[in-house]
Formats: C-alpha cells, structure tokens, sequence
C-alpha cells in the first residue's frame, strides 16, 4: 500500500483532533427580568444563546432544580415554592461535544404582617405589638418602625429586629404609626395605624 494512501487515511481518522480540537460548542444563558431574588408564583423566560463552531446542534435540554426537564433552546417556567433552584442547560453537537451552563435563581416570598398594630401602656408608655411571620424558612424579619407626629410634622424611625417596641415617651396629639416588615431578599409588608 503507497504511503500516501497511509497518510491520508490517518489524517481522515483524526481530523477533529487536528482541526477542531478547540471547537467545543459556547453556550451562555439569559433571563428576561433577572434579579437576585424573585417572588414565588412568578414566571421567569429562559434563553440560551449558542455557537457551535462546526455543525449544528444534535441535543438540547433545560433541567430546573424542581424536576422541571425542557427539550428546547428557550422556555418560561413558574416557580411555585421557596428555595435555591438551579437551572441547567446542557448542549451536543453533531459531534458530540458538549458544553452546560448553571444559572442559579433564589424563589421568596414577602412576610405577611397580621394587619393589626397594637397598643398597650406599660408604666404609662406607649407599647405597640405587632405578629409577622416569614414565609420562607430561611427568612430573618428585620421590622422598620416610623412614628409620625401630624401636629409638628416630626418623623422618628426606629429599626428594630424584634415584634415589640416600648416607647420612652408619650405619643403626640395626632401621630401615625407605620410599621414595615422586610425580609432577607427586600420583600415587604407592612401596617398602618394612627390617631383613634
């Protein structure tokens, strides 16, 4: 057999290892209104850009941490309950080569503020009590407590971690009271009460 029927066989033989070897496909991941944190029940759309140097794509696939599994380059999907959700794509080529990118989305939700603020007396100062509760386990409640007094237009915010506040000093003629309950990732509730 001649030696250049040899050569060019083995040539043939190895030629994605000589001329693509660097042709792994690039895949990168994009979603429509992205922040840190999104609220539970909201819809998210999905993308994924690709270039595939040498051929087209063979397989593409989405997997969502919460058993969600998509055979396409693009999807939206609703996130129903709390947690850190991984979202996986993965691509093949016509090849075989393959390439994956992780895009990992938190899923919260705001604390629900009973819509009650209440207001004791101890030892003649004014105590209000208020009952939020997180939705998400992995929430600390920090509570923003505004008094205003309506009669010199004063403003006293206190930040607090705590469901209670008792005040050093007696509550004006006219005052509002709001209270603002915000979790770990920036979602609120809050409660309103003033002069009875």
């Amino acid at each position: 057999m001649p030696a250049f029927f040899l050569i060019f066989l083995l040539l043939l033989s190895c030629s994605d290892d000589l001329f693509y070897n660097e042709a792994m496909p690039h895949v990168s991941v994009e979603v429509q209104n992205r922040s840190d944190t999104i609220q539970v029940n909201t819809t998210v759309f999905f993308h994924a850009k690709m270039n595939f140097p040498r051929t087209n794509i063979r397989y593409y696939s989405w997997v969502i941490g919460d058993s969600t599994y998509r055979y396409k380059d693009s999807l939206r999907h609703k996130f129903e309950d709390h947690g850190l959700y991984n979202a996986k794509f993965h691509v093949t080529d016509h090849f075989g080569d393959t390439n994956s990118t992780d895009l990992f989305i938190r899923v919260s939700s705001p604390p629900i503020c009973e819509k009650n603020l209440s207001l004791d007396s101890i030892y003649g100062s004014p105590f209000f009590k208020w009952k939020c509760k997180s939705t998400d386990p992995d929430d600390i409640l920090t509570y923003n407590f505004k008094l205003i007094n309506n009669m010199k237009r004063d403003t006293t915010i206190i930040i607090l971690k705590k469901d209670s506040l008792l005040l050093g000093h007696r509550l004006p003629e006219s005052w509002e009271a709001h209270l603002i309950a915000t979790n770990n990732y920036g979602f609120k509730d809050s409660i309103v009460r003033s002069t009875e």
